[in-house]
């Protein structure tokens, strides 16, 4: 009798990883994008979001970001906090709970190793100095040991860069399975109305609200409304609101929804209007969608 091995992990592409070092006020914007990102504090205090939700890591945990989900990082206080972060995309891809994990001692000399064995294995772009606000943006300092973008495999490294992928697909697998249950949550009023304002743009991604509106629904201010969005992810209220209705719009597209469709579902009068906001956000119009999804 034999038992078919399924394969539940597969990590298929490194795309960046870095060791961090950041200080001084330290905030990078909030973002998403369509792959995983992992975030191992090391030392000090990262405050960090997770689509709505708001947490302070210390060291020894790990938060792993899904394709899509909004986040942003900064230092928590004056505790100069060291990471590694990498970000990676991966098909299958367990289902995983929560997002904050625990990371043993053993786990967190391994995923060290990794980063110095990226080094070795692949070719890589370092972050030159005039470039960390464009990749890491915000305010404060950030010091990148060796912080690279993923170019290739170094001429002779196939092998090695296999073994690569495996470790850091057995670091992922033990990782996961250790959900944190120490991982605070931020307690307090300005998290609290991030929490709501997020639940209120998601609720009404198909509408085309104003600022007034919006502040309205969420039961705030205007002032209050982009002052919190701000707080959390260095974003105005209203641009963020429309970063979430474009991914909308690129997922109906995507399934096969016509440009006019589309723009009338995300209340657009104007179907040009609709396809300029949506290239000046992905770089192509909404016409393109389909053949660059193929």
């Amino acid at each position: 009798m034999s038992y078919m091995l399924k394969d539940t992990l597969s990590v298929n592409e490194l795309i960046t990883m870095s060791k961090q070092k950041f200080s001084g006020g330290y905030f990078f914007k909030g973002e998403s994008h369509p792959f995983y990102e992992a975030v191992c504090v090391l030392k000090g205090r990262v405050g960090i979001t997770a689509g709505k939700r708001v947490y302070v890591l210390t060291p020894g945990q790990m938060m792993l970001h899904r394709p899509g989900e909004i986040h942003a990082i900064w230092e928590e206080g004056a505790s100069k906090p060291e990471s590694v972060i990498f970000s990676f995309s991966a098909a299958p891809f367990p289902n995983f709970k929560g997002c904050v994990y625990e990371i043993s001692s053993k786990l967190m000399k391994e995923i060290k190793e990794i980063y110095d064995e990226a080094n070795r294995v692949f070719d890589i772009r370092n972050f030159p100095e005039a470039s960390h606000e464009r990749f890491y943006g915000g305010n404060g300092k950030t010091m990148l040991s060796d912080g690279i973008i993923v170019s290739g495999i170094k001429e002779g490294m196939d092998a090695a860069a296999c073994r690569f992928g495996k470790r850091l697909e057995i670091f992922l697998l033990n990782a996961i399975e250790a959900i944190s249950e120490e991982a605070p949550e931020y307690v307090g009023k300005g998290s609290e109305n991030y929490t709501r304002i997020l639940s209120v743009m998601e609720d009404n991604i198909e509408k085309n609200l104003n600022a007034t509106a919006l502040a309205k629904l969420c039961g705030m201010s205007v002032p209050t409304l982009e002052k919190t969005v701000f707080r959390y992810l260095h974003s105005g209220a209203m641009a963020y609101y429309n970063v979430l209705r474009m991914g909308k719009a690129f997922s109906m597209l995507t399934s096969g929804k016509s440009v006019k469709e589309t723009a009338f579902t995300l209340g657009y009068a104007n179907q040009n209007y609709f396809s300029a906001c949506f290239k000046k956000r992905y770089g192509f119009p909404p016409s393109d969608v389909k053949k660059r999804t193929i």
